[in-house]
């Protein structure tokens, strides 16, 4: 039974337990980072995780409003094998209105290698 119970988690992407929340559009980052933060507290949670798988939230959300990420980048976690089999991660990036959004993307095998998003950040670019 215990069996049959962690082939059901392992098998489903719904067992995550915390949700994003509301991001702004696009067109909202014109506005100043810290209004921005203000009005989306998604954005000034760096970490989700928390060390516990279930509180990553789906990184679907992100591809929802922002859309598929401009570019991707390597994670120093797959530096580690078991991270190949178990976590892979990398990161997503965007740009928008001089503000870089870099989320680091964990795409573990409970959650069926569904993405979820284990760090946020939003920074105004350095010019």
């Amino acid at each position: 039974m215990l069996g049959l119970g962690i082939a059901l988690t392992i098998s489903t992407g719904c067992a995550t337990r915390n949700f994003i929340g509301l991001l702004p559009t696009p067109d909202e980052f014109k506005n100043p980072l810290p209004q921005l933060k203000k009005k989306y507290p998604a954005l000034t949670k760096f970490e989700y995780s928390s060390g516990f798988i279930y509180k990553m939230p789906s990184a679907t959300p992100l591809t929802d409003v922002w859309g598929k990420p401009q570019r991707k980048g390597f994670s120093a976690w797959m530096l580690f094998p078991p991270m190949w089999l178990f976590n892979p991660t990398n990161y997503w990036y965007w740009d928008f209105e001089g503000k870089k959004v870099s989320a680091l993307i964990d795409h573990p095998i409970a959650f069926g290698y569904k993405p979820h998003v284990y760090k946020l950040k939003v920074e105004d670019k350095k010019r």
